[in-house]
């Protein structure tokens, strides 16, 4: 946890019980997941969430990510979110929270005003891109499976939206622990070396292309000219051994 956590009421741990409970009776892992983090929007008053896992990368000292469970996000507002979290910024304005979870190894939990209290998230380029993904309030939970690994996972509330506060934090972080069995399968084992390897517009690409969009799509979401879509794909095939 990123700090002391505040007291939770005994109903709020029987709503935790319940949400827990409906979540482990799923039968595959994304149907417990989405159980999971539709349960937790609830007891939050949260809009949208999403579930990744990331893979540091000795090489740019940065987090890659690929492979997005989420709702609340549609394809417009998914494609500003990627355009974000892969500006060479982010990295650093969410380095607070990369510390505090690597440091502790369990369950962190940190709202956005501690995650980038200097605002690096939004000035300049980095604040332009998060500006068109239209999020306000922000938890991030984070899960070091190792010095490398991490499953994340984000809570938010549309522009606009309050502020959450301890109590929310606290339910989100309790709830997740509950069932922090679930943020550690599903990983791709030896293939998540591959991850940071892909460069930040490959990622993109293969992040759209695991949403179901077609290449045709990707490019115009992009930009990009369709040769170069292709080209990227088959280096991501390559690298997966696809």
């Amino acid at each position: 946890m990123s700090s002391e956590m505040v007291d939770l009421e005994a109903s709020d741990y029987r709503s935790i019980i319940r949400v827990v409970g409906e979540a482990a009776l799923g039968y595959e892992l994304n149907e417990k997941k989405r159980s999971l983090m539709v349960g937790i929007c609830e007891l939050v008053d949260a809009d949208a969430w999403l579930w990744t896992q990331g893979k540091l990368s000795n090489v740019e000292d940065r987090h890659a990510y690929v492979g997005y469970l989420k709702e609340g996000f549609d394809e417009e507002r998914f494609v500003h979110f990627l355009n974000a979290v892969e500006h060479p910024d982010s990295n650093i304005a969410a380095s607070r929270f990369y510390e505090q979870a690597q440091s502790s190894m369990v369950q962190t939990t940190i709202d956005h005003e501690e995650l980038d209290p200097e605002g690096l998230a939004c000035r300049g380029e980095l604040g332009a891109l998060w500006k068109l993904v239209e999020i306000g309030a922000a938890m991030l939970n984070g899960l070091y499976l190792d010095k490398e690994s991490i499953s994340v996972i984000g809570v938010f509330r549309y522009k606009g939206g309050e502020a959450f506060n301890e109590r929310e934090k606290a339910i989100v972080n309790t709830t997740l622990a509950a069932l922090d069995g679930l943020q550690r399968v599903g990983w791709p084992g030896e293939k998540a070396e591959q991850i940071p390897r892909l460069s930040p517009q490959q990622r993109k690409v293969m992040n759209l292309l695991l949403e179901g969009f077609t290449k045709k799509e990707v490019a115009e979401q992009m930009g990009l000219q369709n040769s170069t879509v292709s080209t990227y794909t088959r280096e991501v095939y390559r690298r997966f051994s696809v």
